[in-house]
């Protein structure tokens, strides 16, 4: 809250009497405690550099047709021609 009344200029007892008002107190009590939690869990955190894996997917294939819908249909012949030149 003191942060709050430098930044708006109003004293602190005014900043924490809107806040209760208007119910909002809460909600910085919360946001509070939640980066209190999160900065003790980080400080007594390890962390480990894993390599990545690549991952393997089954079942991949292309499609044949423009999913979004706005391809020309010629790009789209070109691509199955192509496919049925290399299975000849």
């Amino acid at each position: 809250m003191l942060m709050m009344s430098f930044q708006s200029g109003e004293p602190v007892r005014r900043i924490r009497a809107r806040l209760v008002k208007s119910g909002m107190i809460e909600n910085l009590q919360a946001q509070l405690r939640e980066r209190k939690a999160v900065d003790f869990i980080l400080e007594r955190a390890s962390f480990v550099d894993v390599p990545r894996q690549p991952q393997k997917l089954p079942g991949q294939a292309s499609a044949r047709f423009a999913i979004c819908g706005n391809m020309d249909s010629s790009l789209i012949d070109d691509t199955s021609a192509d496919s049925d030149a290399e299975s000849v």
